[in-house]
């Protein structure tokens, strides 16, 4: 049925009016209503009040008068103008049309948003149609037009969905092979940052080197040398990722990592040094499965200050790195753990980074190769708390015979560090007790009344 819109439709006349112009025309009075109103016209009688249940919902309104509904039915007939629904193969073929071309646009843009535009224009697309049909007098069945549509839309975008999600899958997986999580993390989700661009901020540098290795790669031989070297390289990755650190690169048995960028850590320095001493744990037993008869040794340097960091190098190649005075002092403390037999080796800087965190022992004040400005050095030796009192008590021992040695008072030096146990087993005291014999025993080279205690080292 084709309803007719308005408030009215058809012309409507009160049967009260109607009567009382009968009445008024036997009577040869005016009649209210000219009879000409109804000549030649179909007329339907019916009740419009809504206590007579005669109230029908039509298109256009939720309570018209039933004679509504007959008028609408002889209009229909009378004038031929009825609504002719779309055959239910036609609305199929519209809606496969649209679902063909979806399918083609969802499959050749790259762009996301391609989706919703997609979505909101097959919307306005169909109901055009069902308008420009429905003009012409045609019902179109929307659900059949949208259903090949929505199915397309829907497999389309699972498969798209799914697809996305495999494929950052696999750009995360093969960025951790060349850069560490944090950083293959932080470029996927802003990847305008994979220009070469750079900034200063404080980090905490780490740098590691296995002792003796040029001796471990002759003893080993080459494919001895690279399994062990990929299982130490791999054992390093595990501890320094554990901490969120950014591996930064391997330099044959060396690493370097750094903390604080490029996700900005509060923590930064208690991580490295966390990392530090668990890397320590890791190797005591590592060299035993290669015939090595002896654990091996990294040693390991931290220093903490500002580094430009960013992505660094040519313009076909770089990588996301740091570079600065942070970075060369973390390399010369590394190299300085064997001048002390110790291990791991923090720079003042470092040190007082973390807050105390950590139990160890102030080593020595030196200037280091390249740099003129003396620095204290520390060695953690565990998290605070789990010291034991015979650590303690070296730790207090060796910061007086340190005092001795830095006030130029050579006995009371030597007798501390040759008379007590535990500094004898110590190698920072037994290297600190061979500067005072050499100070000692070379009367030309001994400092002078103004010296400021401190030990310049000339090699890396």
């Amino acid at each position: 049925m084709n309803f007719r819109g308005g408030d009215l439709p058809y012309k409507q006349f009160s049967a009260y009016d109607v009567i009382q112009s009968f009445i008024a025309m036997q009577s040869g009075e005016k009649p209210l209503i000219s009879p000409d109103s109804f000549k030649g016209k179909n007329i339907i009688v019916g009740y419009v009040a809504p206590g007579l249940y005669d109230l029908k919902p039509t298109p256009f309104s939720s309570s018209a008068p039933g004679m509504d509904v007959h008028a609408a039915v002889m209009d229909n007939w009378l004038t031929g103008d009825f609504l002719y629904p779309l055959k239910g193969w036609q609305s199929s073929l519209i809606g496969i049309f649209f679902a063909v071309i979806i399918f083609w646009i969802l499959h050749t843009e790259k762009a996301a948003k391609i989706a919703i535009s997609t979505a909101t224009g097959t919307m306005l697309v169909f109901f055009g149609i069902s308008f420009v049909l429905l003009r012409y007098g045609i019902v179109a069945d929307t659900s059949s037009m949208f259903l090949p549509a929505v199915i397309i839309f829907a497999v389309s975008g699972a498969q798209r969905l799914i697809q996305e999600s495999r494929q950052k899958e696999y750009r995360q997986k093969s960025l951790e092979r060349m850069v560490s999580p944090g950083v293959a993390e932080w470029l996927l989700a802003e990847p305008e940052r994979l220009g070469r661009i750079g900034e200063t901020r404080p980090i905490t540098v780490f740098f590691s080197d296995l002792a003796n290795f040029t001796t471990i790669s002759e003893k080993l031989g080459p494919s001895g040398t690279v399994d062990l070297l990929n299982d130490y390289l791999e054992y390093m990755q595990r501890d320094i990722i554990r901490e969120e650190g950014t591996l930064n690169k391997f330099i044959g048995d060396a690493v370097m990592a750094f903390w604080g960028a490029p996700k900005q850590q509060e923590d930064q320095t208690l991580r490295a040094v966390r990392t530090a001493l668990s890397i320590q744990s890791t190797l005591a037993n590592f060299g035993e499965d290669y015939g090595l008869g002896q654990p091996l040794v990294t040693r390991i340097g931290i220093d903490y200050g500002n580094c430009l960091v960013g992505n660094i190098g040519s313009a076909d190649r770089f990588e996301y790195t740091a570079i600065g005075d942070t970075v060369n002092q973390a390399s010369r403390l590394e190299g300085l753990n064997k001048f002390y037999g110790t291990r791991i080796m923090l720079s003042e800087s470092a040190w007082e980074a973390t807050s105390g965190a950590f139990f160890g022992r102030m080593l020595d004040l030196v200037q280091v190769k390249g740099k003129t400005e003396p620095v204290s050095i520390y060695q953690p030796i565990c998290s605070k708390g789990e010291e034991t009192d015979e650590q303690v008590e070296l730790c207090q021992l060796y910061e007086q015979a340190w005092q001795h040695y830095r006030y130029q008072r050579w006995t009371e030096a030597t007798g501390l560090l040759t008379g007590e146990p535990l500094l004898q087993d110590d190698p920072p005291s037994q290297s600190l007790l061979d500067r005072v014999r050499h100070f000692t025993e070379d009367k030309e080279d001994s400092p002078g009344s103004d010296w400021d205690g401190v030990w310049r080292y000339t090699t890396k």
